[in-house]
């Protein structure tokens, strides 16, 4: 019978720079190579029948992205791990899988971010923390890239109803982001809103956990 699969994946090191769809292209060449019974889609051009739940953003690792896919046949969780880990590339490790019973997929509800900081910068962030506590909304432009024959167009984001949380916890910057609807806060914003400017902070993210409806 037919499988659905959800699995955790860590993706870190030079494979946290990959787009979207060249990770969706490695994990579909991982799979190729363990030789694994995946469905594939009908048509003039079948590809197998997967998806990322949350796509992390360029440049972000994460200890927890999930993959749901499906098998034409059965495979054992231990089995299919094993597969996977000795031919997937450096950076990209499968943790854990357990079936889904029916055709749901897990829903994200939380993600949660951990982000290592230096003294000055912690200072700017303690201060700018405090800011924020006393302030009714966290206001960040988010700009629509123009596309075909539509312009860019800007918007105003409250990120305070998309933030759950953020705080200092010694050195480290920590919060988690939660959805209104389909809108969710970006990396980049969070870090815009607590003063670290610099695109190269972004590359020293790290998603620690998702959680969905189903765990």
């Amino acid at each position: 019978m037919p499988q659905r699969w959800v699995l955790q994946l860590a993706i870190e090191g030079e494979l946290r720079f990959l787009s979207h769809l060249d990770c969706v292209r490695a994990i579909e060449r991982t799979f190729a190579r363990g030789k694994l019974p995946l469905r594939f889609t009908q048509g003039f051009n079948p590809h197998p029948v997967m998806s990322l739940v949350c796509p992390k953003p360029v440049g972000v690792s994460t200890k927890d992205d999930l993959l749901i896919l499906s098998m034409d046949e059965p495979v054992q969780e231990e089995e299919l791990l094993r597969r996977l880990n000795a031919h997937g590339p450096s950076g990209m490790r499968f943790n854990q899988a357990r079936l889904l019973p029916d055709r749901r997929t897990p829903r994200p509800l939380r993600m949660t971010y951990f982000l290592e900081v230096d003294e000055a910068k912690r200072q700017r962030i303690a201060e700018r923390l405090e800011q924020l506590t006393v302030m009714e909304s966290w206001p960040v432009e988010r700009i629509k890239p123009a596309r075909g024959k539509s312009r860019s167009r800007k918007r105003v984001i409250d990120l305070k109803v998309l933030i759950e949380s953020v705080k200092l916890d010694g050195m480290t910057l920590c919060w988690i982001t939660k959805p209104q609807g389909d809108l969710w806060a970006r990396v980049d914003e969070v870090l815009r809103l607590v003063s670290l400017e610099e695109p190269c902070e972004v590359a020293s993210v790290v998603r620690k956990k998702v959680t969905t409806n189903d765990k």
